[in-house]
Order: C-alpha cells, then structure tokens, then sequence
C-alpha cells in the first residue's frame, strides 16, 4: 500500500511472511521513495514512531490519506509472532506519522476481534476502507471470513459488514 509523505516522499508498506522461517518475528515491511517511486530504499521492518517493534502477518493492508492530508494504517496486528498469515485477528487502525513514516502506538485502535467463541480460523482482513466525506470518518467494508468453521472444510461465504469508525480532528 502506498502513502505520500508530509516531505514528498512516498511509503510503501508490505506484507512479509515468516511461514518457512517461524524463528524469525512476522512483521510488515517498509520502504519509502523520494523519486516518485523510480527507486526505493532498502526495504525494513515497519515499526512504531517510538522504535518498538510489532507482530505482523502475512495479510492485506492499507494506507488510507483523508481529504485533511492525514494518513491511517489498516490492517492486522498480533499480540505475538504469527506464523505466516495467521492469525488475522484482531483488525487494526492507527495514524502513520506523516514525517517518519512509522505508526504512531498511542493511536492503535482495535476495530474488530475475535470473539471467546469464535474460531482460531477468523480472518479479518479482507477489506476496503474510504473516507466518509460527509463527517471525516472512515468507513470500513470487511467480511468475517471462516467466522464458524469447525474443522478442516472453510466456507469462503461471509457475511459483509460496514464499520463506520470516526476520526477527531488533530492538529
């Protein structure tokens, strides 16, 4: 997923697996251009602004630029290592820090969540989120896939959910 910067500058944030090398921390990478893309610097794992480090998996996101030139990650973050592209719970928000590039912690959200019940087969990342021009929010289209599925056989049906998740402004 792409982004422009408060400087010019373009971030890309990727997907990177672990999945033959499960030793190894799962995490998004980054890496950024300063030529409109022509050339990238050496990709490396996204972190937050503080310099801590994250679990990622394997899974979709998206950086999505609001009208007020803001800039918001979605996407899956796992309290541990994942292996491969799983988990992909919970489904997260934060705001990228426009000069850095790196998210910023203290505005990670969770938007949806696996439930004490619910299968460890969940997947919350198939998505497409906008802005809701009319009240500055952004509306999140996502599907909960595998949502109850007991064994081996998945159900690739799902029901399609709308969230509508409001951002306040910051300066």
């Amino acid at each position: 997923s792409l982004a422009t910067l408060a400087d010019g500058r373009v971030l890309m944030v990727m997907r990177g697996s672990n999945d033959k090398k499960q030793a190894l921390p799962g995490s998004s990478w980054m890496s950024s251009s300063s030529d409109g893309g022509t050339t990238w610097t050496q990709p490396k794992p996204w972190t937050y602004a503080n310099g801590e480090a994250f679990f990622s998996p394997a899974s979709s996101s998206q950086l999505l630029t609001l009208s007020s030139g803001r800039v918001f990650w979605l996407g899956n973050i796992t309290p541990q290592n994942p292996t491969g592209n799983s988990p992909r719970y919970p489904f997260v928000m934060a705001e990228v820090d426009r000069q850095t590039g790196l998210l910023r912690k203290e505005t990670l959200r969770i938007i949806d969540d696996r439930g004490p019940n619910e299968t460890t087969q969940l997947q919350l990342s198939n998505f497409a989120a906008r802005e809701d021009r009319e009240t500055g929010g952004i509306v999140v289209h996502l599907c909960r896939f595998f949502e109850h599925t007991t064994g081996p056989e998945r159900d690739w049906t799902a029901d399609a959910y709308i969230y509508h998740i409001p951002v306040k402004w910051s300066p």
